[in-house]
């Protein structure tokens, strides 16, 4: 099911053809029914986890002090119902007084496509929207590049997409790339027959569409990322590997893989997630909610009981910015939600600020985040 389906059917905007899609996935099992009320619940509604003894102690203070008449019902029901719905107490009262800590003068907006090739004698080429490059069997239009297996000789580029960016791209063999913020990619511009096809995912984040060997002469294709080497067949997978990261993760969609590290192997079925620690050098592996670590590639922000801190690192690829906590406990704060990757920074800080007690100040590229008050 594509992530874009989801949320089009939650914004009630589903064509005929997509909405008979959406039905037979909905229709196919209990899981898929549980997921879309999940995230049906999440889009755009971050909710909190948040301290129960801090949270009464906030709900005391509140009661006690003077308030505006038209709130005062929401503390009698908050007070009666504060050990099932605390998240929800938190909502009404962060949104009584607060709202001078939800502006900021500068907007940050969003990243966009683009990317630099880096051409076999090392000459680099901008990639951006509104800009081509054509050269034998390489085509672009500054959105996604794509190869079609007609040079003379095999040569490898490098794609490399900065912070703020994101990038898509089509290899020789049909295969599908989707790359993340602050990551390169090394890939040969064409595969020979009879030899197995190997892309290395230098660092950062892809998620693959593999064509099928059948379509490849029999060829198995394999994803290189550091020490660890994902072999397959034909199917779909999403790597995430950044420099600054202690763990490669590798989470399968569809179809099944051969995970190799060192001389440990394992095997993958759709909904594995496998983790190698690079400082232990274990692997280990537990089934996800695939949604939750590739709806990136479709443009969403997917957070599932994520702390502040991991959010940050992702907000801070795509936005090009570097957040900072004014204190350990900040970071710790834990939030439900589905954001659009378009909503430029500000509007996705005012969401969570509105659920949580936090404020933030810019500054150039700078966002502090904070507890409200101090």
């Amino acid at each position: 099911m594509d992530f874009k389906l989801i949320i089009r059917k939650i914004e009630g905007r589903l064509s005929a053809e997509e909405q008979i899609i959406f039905d037979q996935w909905y229709d196919e099992s209990e899981s898929h029914r549980e997921y879309f009320r999940k995230v049906s619940s999440g889009y755009n509604k971050p909710t909190l986890q948040i301290n129960k003894d801090k949270a009464w102690l906030r709900l005391k203070r509140e009661i006690s002090t003077p308030v505006k008449p038209r709130y005062n019902w929401r503390y009698g029901v908050a007070a009666s119902l504060v050990l099932l719905a605390l998240a929800s107490i938190a909502f009404f009262m962060n949104n009584k007084d607060d709202t001078e800590n939800l502006v900021a003068e500068q907007v940050i907006e969003a990243g966009s496509d683009k990317a630099i090739l880096t051409l076999a004698d090392g000459t680099e080429v901008d990639l951006q929207s509104g800009q081509s490059y054509n050269a034998q069997g390489v085509t672009s239009n500054g959105e996604f590049i794509k190869y079609e297996g007609q040079q003379e000789k095999l040569e490898y580029h490098y794609l490399t997409i900065p912070r703020g960016g994101e990038f898509y791209m089509e290899l020789s063999d049909s295969t599908k790339v989707w790359l993340n913020a602050d990551t390169r990619i090394k890939y040969p511009t064409k595969f020979i027959a009879g030899q197995p096809r190997q892309v290395e995912l230098v660092y950062g984040e892809a998620y693959f569409d593999v064509s099928p060997s059948a379509h490849n002469h029999g060829d198995h294709f394999i994803v290189a990322t550091g020490a660890q080497k994902v072999e397959v067949l034909g199917t779909e997978f999403n790597i995430r590997a950044y420099k600054q990261d202690r763990n490669t993760t590798t989470t399968l969609v569809e179809g099944s893989v051969q995970l190799e590290v060192a001389d440990q192997e394992i095997s993958m079925k759709p909904k594995d997630q496998v983790t190698f620690n690079y400082e232990s050098k274990g692997l280990s592996k537990k089934e996800v909610v695939v949604h939750d670590y590739i709806s990136w590639k479709d443009g969403f922000f997917s957070f599932n009981e994520s702390n502040l801190a991991s959010i940050a690192e992702n907000l801070n690829r795509w936005y090009d910015v570097q957040i900072v906590f004014a204190d350990e406990e900040v970071k710790n704060i834990k939030f439900n939600g589905v954001f659009s990757r378009e909503l430029g920074l500000n509007k996705i800080l005012n969401l969570l600020g509105k659920t949580s007690n936090i404020s933030y100040e810019i500054e150039d590229n700078k966002i502090e985040i904070k507890q409200k008050g101090e």
